[in-house]
């Protein structure tokens, strides 16, 4: 939602920094709700505790599907015109 909110606004492609936003997001939210579940549990961990856990061993992997994620979309707009955002569907 929120690379789909930034592009809409930038009414084009959303820059990288949008995805790296959305990737935070993703983890901030992650974390806080494994640490609400394990606490519910009765294991509770600290926030630094569980981003060991949960969010440092997928850091690497996470950035380098971004990356291919993005260009695969740029390549494939090249190819296809018509899935370009600044596109509309209703023209003819």
């Amino acid at each position: 939602l929120i690379i789909w909110l930034i592009s809409f606004l930038k009414k084009g492609e959303a820059p990288i920094w949008a995805y790296l936003i959305a990737l935070l997001s993703c983890y901030i939210f992650g974390t806080l709700w494994f640490c609400y579940v394990m606490g519910a549990k009765g294991s509770a961990y600290s926030f630094t505790q569980a981003l060991m856990l949960c969010v440092v061993p997928y850091i690497i992997p996470d950035l380098l599907k971004l990356s291919l994620a993005k260009i695969v979309s740029l390549r494939v707009k090249r190819i296809i015109p018509a899935l370009d955002s600044d596109s509309n569907c209703d023209k003819k």
